[in-house]
């Protein structure tokens, strides 16, 4: 069963401003990345909840795409880690 959903915007560091397309394409604000947490921090956060929620239990990892996670998400731990 599930136990709950986390869900935190990042605040871009390579490209903070973000473009109009950018904007109408996802309905998020730049209002909304600008008071969001870093990459480094929001990763902190899920996994405190996910220690949190899941307990040892089974996870799921879901994404809009198959880019989000084979893509994005490795360039942006590149970025972020080294």
């Amino acid at each position: 069963s599930m136990v709950g959903e986390f869900h935190s915007f990042v605040k871009p560091v390579v490209h903070p401003l973000l473009s109009d397309f950018c904007k109408r394409l996802t309905g998020i604000q730049q209002e909304q990345v600008d008071s969001a947490p870093t990459f480094k921090a929001a990763l902190r956060e899920l996994t405190a909840w996910i220690e949190e929620k899941t307990q040892g239990a089974s996870l799921a990892w879901v994404a809009d795409g198959e880019w989000d996670l084979n893509k994005m998400l490795k360039w942006q731990w590149r970025i972020t880690y080294g």
